[in-house]
């Protein structure tokens, strides 16, 4: 449960409380959609960005706003809503996925089974809200163990967070003329997917 936020303008700024009302109710909205350890990052980027450090500014708040010189209150609202639209997108990425279970089921294994192929580098799962979700475009019941062929490949070819490899698993790619990298590998694209993967996260 988020707290309720309340704020009371001074004299100063009465001209401008209903602005203020209207964004607080706004970002509490915001707030209470979100998951608790979603708020405490929210919180927490809030706190940095207030803090007295000038030069302290994230590059991707930096590239916002072009360079322009913030004011705490104003760095605090723009890392507010990189974090919100991370967020989302993190939920984007994982909508439909599998719990454990659903994968244990669907693969007629032991509920241990999964979480032993995420070990191995066999399955790909992102662990959410305390517990594993499976990606469910992996699984294909004509592939070898219930995935896409040569998928796992390519799982342990990329070297970044798993969220990560869902991400780049499922975006555009101008290297495969356009295609996904996922829709690259269902057509036989093996080596070419493989060989970009292996260059992910690699300086």
């Amino acid at each position: 449960m988020v707290a309720t936020v309340r704020i009371s303008a001074t004299p100063a700024f009465e001209l401008i409380e209903p602005k203020i009302d209207e964004s607080t109710r706004l970002l509490q909205d915001r707030l209470n959609a979100l998951a608790p350890e979603e708020v405490a990052a929210v919180i927490g980027a809030v706190a940095r960005a207030l803090a007295p450090v000038e030069d302290d500014v994230p590059d991707v708040v930096r590239r916002l706003v072009g360079g322009a010189q913030l004011t705490p209150a104003e760095r605090a609202a723009v890392e507010v809503d990189v974090l919100m639209r991370s967020f989302q997108r993190r939920r984007e990425l994982l909508d439909g996925a599998l719990t454990t279970a659903e994968v244990a089921c669907l693969l007629d294994v032991t509920r241990q089974t999964p979480h032993d192929r995420v070990g191995s580098g066999s399955l790909l799962a992102v662990r959410d809200r305390g517990a594993l979700r499976f990606p469910a475009w992996q699984f294909d019941p004509d592939g070898p163990d219930g995935v896409i062929a040569d998928l796992p490949r390519v799982f342990r070819a990329l070297n970044v967070s798993s969220l990560a490899k869902v991400r780049w698993l499922t975006k555009p790619n101008e290297m495969l003329s356009g295609a996904t990298p996922l829709a690259a590998l269902k057509a036989g694209r093996v080596a070419d997917v493989t060989s970009l993967a292996q260059g992910v996260g690699v300086d």
